[in-house]
């Protein structure tokens, strides 16, 4: 599987198709529009109301078809207010990330199991994993809705009763070092 999907960028398949997305970024906001540039760690979004945006793409946390409506996310998409009172950002340095391993991953999607999801910034995306990449977790959730999380954005990962932590160090990490230095 690893093989074969690892590379597989759903974010470059929406900028080469040139299809209409929605991105959530950090800011509780989520934008509706095109990218117009892509490079590896940053990209220019295009709004509907034909704002450009240069970003990196670790201020996006996650992504879908422009077609779902945004009062669907914002319904599907619920807060967890105890990380959002964290008030946490992107991570940037890989290693204080937290990690959800692709051989936790993939079970997970075989037995088409209920993850809970909660980004850095304390939206919590439910559903069954469809796939992932290197980058990217697609989800599906209530009702079909489909979803593509950031694996740079996932504060936690839980089972459906959320006593199951699916984090490679099972605690998350807010992107401090031991020393107290922040990741930048």
């Amino acid at each position: 599987y690893k093989k074969e999907h690892d590379a597989r960028s759903e974010l470059d398949r929406a900028f080469l198709e040139k299809q209409p997305i929605k991105i959530g970024i950090y800011g509780h906001e989520i934008l509706e529009g095109l990218i117009e540039e892509i490079a590896p760690y940053e990209l220019v979004f295009r709004d509907i109301q034909d704002r450009r945006h240069e970003m990196q793409k670790l201020r996006i946390k996650f992504f879908c078809d422009a077609k779902i409506e945004t009062k669907t996310l914002e319904k599907l998409i619920k807060p967890d207010e105890e990380v959002r009172a964290l008030g946490l950002g992107p991570i940037v340095a890989p290693k204080l990330r937290n990690h959800i391993k692709n051989k936790v991953l993939f079970p997970l999607m075989q037995a088409r199991e209920v993850v809970f999801f909660t980004t850095l910034e304390g939206d919590v995306i439910r559903g069954i994993v469809e796939g992932f990449s290197r980058y990217e977790i697609r989800v599906r959730m209530k009702g079909g809705t489909p979803i593509v999380l950031m694996r740079h954005a996932i504060y936690d990962a839980r089972d459906k009763a959320r006593k199951i932590s699916y984090l490679k160090g099972k605690k998350p990490s807010t992107g401090e070092t031991p020393d107290g230095e922040d990741s930048d």
